[in-house]
């Protein structure tokens, strides 16, 4: 019991007087003591200090090395170097070392385990804000007099962030809804060129909805101008930074280097961001009766991108070993990134299997971050949609599938029906299968057949679409006991952190309750595609973290789009995620038949082979090359690195850069 009496901590993450000035990633050496800085700070500054784990670390470009072999630290130069001459031992390489690499991956030496860089400590944020906002119009003053169409103002308290009142917008027009205002001279930074419009919605927006923002620099309206609009794919529910940059170039909806669910038009000679905004027009369209709650337009806030990689999936199947062996490897090379999710669904009934020891792995050995997905990877099922025909009699529906629904019979579970005539069959139900195409619940009205393109789903978005005692205790289950579940397992780096099934969010405010008890502070979503960070809030709508998708099927992405993406939120000085399930390694022997034609395509885009049948999507969703994933690092990622633009992040680093650390409940 004596060593259990005197034991102070793990030692992975330890508190250090930096000898110099380091920032976040920066190698230091205090006596022996060699180890990772987690944030910036001056010389003589106490910082927490990673001992742990596999880093990219700056290095002596000439060094060759062996992937295994040794590296010291030359503390004079502050570099990793091959040399042990009057040098410090810190470690291996994990990667061979290449002539010309300034960098070298190397796992420390001083310990076995890689533990949360915070270690529930809270330091302060690193966040490096290049360029903070600055207000231009306050849509909370009564003396910023606006021109009304379709619609009625109010001053609320309701809904604020850079003020002590929004202007709240009631919707009366679905079509020509507006607000103006001009004979305005509202300066842009002339470098950044990027502004901000900062809203909330108190609804979660759906498709055909949309907000149009025209810029002119005219006094008054003219047909030479910019229009961004943002539609149900970018705009969440809660709080929006509508960002709207020159350097984007004009295009649909996502295309190019827009964030996701975001267009611009250029209409005549267009509209030059170096000049002063003289009139802006904000139209809200197919949002009748709804109310939206404007903030400010501002000089848009910068903060030094970051890029967080990780999968939903380990692999196919238990033998598929492809993420430990090559894409962790692959990881390694541009930074500390990646993480996996768990469900117990699809994972933790499986433990012991040899895919649940690949993620002990990912997380020992690389580093890698352990995400929550909810128990059923939906609610009380996973997430899927289908459509259904529904015949009523004596209260009780009776929904029918034309295919088998793949349900246990007499086994309950929770959808909700939508799409129906009459609307008395809509809503959330307990629904109990009855043979393998059918199901009833109950509903009460009149005997017949509902008519209409009928949906039933068991997605968290749609049966979490409200706020109630029942969605609470059923999205409480889906987080709170996977999230006991993780901690139990030891994956508590990223513990507060996760990742919605089918990228789906429920209502805000059940999100956000249900969240905080359980810890959970950070959830990538969708919409947007890219992170924003505001010196009001912090991180943006932190429950809904934007991300974008790498794979194939009906939501197949290209190389060239995930690479600009990353353009796009370098330049907006943004966060971007990204997430896959699959990764085919077409570097394999034993995978030839699926060698891509084009690897800048994904499987089964363009002339490239259908991937294994092993997909989502019908047998064709869910996968990227290897070959694929290794062009995006080494001619995007590692580019922007070594240029100084980007840095790679796990999704706990990321969480700890922008200021949110664990906070269990």
């Amino acid at each position: 019991m004596k060593t259990i009496e005197t034991f102070e901590q793990p030692g992975d993450v330890v508190t250090l007087v930096a000898p110099y000035d380091v920032t976040g990633g920066d190698g230091l050496l205090v006596g022996i003591i060699f180890g990772i800085a987690a944030y910036q700070v001056a010389s003589g500054t106490p910082v927490e200090t990673c001992t742990t784990g596999v880093f990219r670390i700056n290095a002596l470009s000439t060094d060759v090395g062996a992937q295994g072999a040794a590296v010291y630290w030359d503390n004079t130069n502050r570099r990793v170097t091959t040399s042990s001459s009057g040098n410090t031992a810190i470690g291996a390489l994990v990667v061979a070392k290449q002539n010309g690499s300034a960098v070298a991956v190397v796992r420390l030496v001083s310990g076995d385990r890689n533990i949360p860089i915070d270690n529930g400590r809270y330091p302060g944020s690193g966040v490096q804000i290049t360029s903070p906002s600055k207000p231009l119009f306050n849509f909370g003053s009564q003396a910023n007099t606006l021109g009304l169409t379709g619609c009625t103002e109010a001053f609320s308290t309701a809904y604020t962030n850079f003020h002590s009142y929004a202007r709240a917008i009631t919707v009366t027009d679905n079509v020509s809804s507006s607000v103006a205002k001009g004979s305005q001279s509202l300066q842009m930074d002339t470098t950044d060129q990027l502004l901000q419009l900062d809203l909330y919605l108190p609804f979660a927006p759906v498709t055909g909805q949309f907000i149009t923002v025209t810029l002119n620099n005219a006094s008054g309206f003219t047909g030479n101008n910019v229009a961004f609009s943002f539609d149900s794919s970018y705009l969440k529910m809660g709080w929006n930074s509508c960002r709207m940059w020159g350097g984007d170039a004009a295009g649909a909806a996502g295309v190019g280097t827009l964030a996701v669910g975001m267009s611009k038009t250029i209409n005549g000679t267009g509209f030059d961001f170096t000049l002063p905004i003289g009139r802006f027009d904000i139209n809200f369209v197919g949002m009748l009766d709804q109310v939206v709650y404007l903030d400010s337009f501002r000089r848009g806030c910068k903060t030094f991108p970051c890029l967080v990689m990780g999968f939903d999936a380990t692999g196919t199947g238990t033998a598929d070993n492809t993420m430990t062996e090559k894409v962790a490897p692959l990881f390694a090379t541009c930074g500390q990134t990646g993480y996996f999710t768990v469900t117990y669904i699809y994972d933790m009934i499986s433990a012991g299997n040899a895919d649940y020891d690949r993620k002990h792995e990912l997380y020992n050995t690389w580093g890698w971050d352990a995400l929550n997905h909810t128990w059923n990877h939906g609610v009380t099922k996973p997430g899927a949609t289908a459509t259904v025909t529904l015949a009523r009699t004596s209260n009780v529906v009776t929904a029918t599938w034309g295919v088998a629904h793949g349900y246990t019979v007499s086994e309950k579970f929770y959808a909700r029906v939508s799409g129906a005539t009459p609307t008395d069959m809509n809503g959330l139900f307990e629904v109990t299968p009855t043979t393998t195409t059918a199901a009833t619940y109950a509903a009460t009205g009149a005997n017949g057949a509902g008519t209409g393109t009928i949906k039933i789903s068991t997605i968290v978005e749609k049966v979490c679409q409200t706020d109630d005692s029942t969605t609470q205790a059923l999205l409480r289950h889906e987080i709170k006991d996977i999230a006991r579940y993780i901690k139990a397992e030891g994956w508590q780096r990223a513990a507060h952190i996760g990742a919605w099934p089918n990228n789906s969010v429920p209502h805000y405010d059940l999100n956000t309750s249900i969240c905080q008890e359980a810890g959970i502070r950070v959830f990538r979503g969708a919409n947007g595609g890219t992170q924003v960070f505001s010196e009001a809030q912090g991180l943006v709508n932190p429950l809904h973290v934007g991300a974008i998708e790498m794979g194939s099927g009906s939501t197949a992405t290209t190389l060239q789009y995930v690479k600009d993406k990353l353009t796009g939120a370098i330049g907006r000085g943004e966060s971007l995620w990204t997430y896959g399930h699959y990764i085919l390694d077409d570097t394999d022997p034993a995978n030839a038949a699926y060698v891509p034609v084009d690897n800048g395509l994904s499987p089964g885009q363009g002339s490239n082979p259908n991937p294994p049948s092993a997909s989502l999507q019908g047998g064709f969703g869910g996968w990227w090359y290897y070959s694929q994933l290794a062009r995006f690092i080494n001619e995007a990622v590692i580019p922007a690195v070594n240029a100084g633009t980007l840095k790679v992040m796990t999704p706990s680093l990321w969480a700890a850069y922008h200021g949110v650390f664990k906070e269990y409940a």
